[in-house]
């Protein structure tokens, strides 16, 4: 146990540092990997620091890794600003696919190969020793859905620059179609959900017959 403890030290205090540094999206995937990888070494943490006398270890341990979820909840945080400050400018040549559409969805696509972690993050009360749990519940369900809402309003605040009305409509329709497309090419499907296709497939649809 003595022999560990500088060693355990030392890496709570890179977990640590960790999650004081940059909010930027980019870093998601980063902290991601220390997330798991702290969560993946508790229970033998547990069991190697089992003494009365190292409470106070395993418990910063646990600490730290609450840090590391609060540092992950905070980069959603920040893309969900990155959306809303997303400035309306000139308008996309052709009514085509815009940027911010672009990497939000391929952003989305790529978190979602850490969608069990991100359950975990977002269910503040999972215990790191006891694993995730195999079904996902509506937590993370919520905040996809509240970015995809985000990104709509301000896609539909984009279309209004378009002088021409059929134009506006062909943009709705190209991005909104780009967006549903991706959902139901990854696991955004699963968390978004069926009604949600539905409901967005619809919104093109109506964007074709306003054209």
């Amino acid at each position: 146990m003595e022999v560990c403890r500088g060693s355990m030290i030392q890496l709570l205090n890179f977990a640590n540092a960790v999650t004081i540094g940059s909010r930027s999206p980019e870093w998601l995937f980063k902290i991601l990997d220390v997330f798991e990888t702290l969560r993946d070494l508790m229970p033998k943490f547990e069991s190697m620091f089992s003494n009365q006398y190292c409470v106070v270890l395993r418990n910063e341990a646990i600490t730290i890794w609450k840090r590391l979820g609060e540092a992950i909840r905070g980069i959603f945080m920040e893309l969900e600003n990155l959306i809303r400050r997303d400035p309306v400018k000139a308008a996309v040549p052709g009514g085509g696919f815009h940027p911010i559409t672009r990497y939000v969805m391929n952003y989305l696509r790529a978190t979602c190969r850490s969608c069990q972690t991100l359950e975990q993050v977002f269910d503040e009360n999972v215990v790191p020793s006891k694993g995730v749990s195999p079904s996902l519940s509506s937590s993370l369900s919520v905040q996809m859905d509240w970015i995809m809402e985000l990104l709509e309003g301000n896609l539909e605040a984009k279309s209004k620059i378009y002088k021409d009305p059929a134009l506006s409509s062909v943009f709705m329709m190209n991005n909104g179609r780009y967006i549903v497309q991706k959902v139901k090419d990854s696991e955004l499907g699963g968390l978004l959900g069926e009604d949600w296709i539905r409901k967005h497939n619809a919104k093109v649809q109506q964007c074709y017959s306003s054209y």
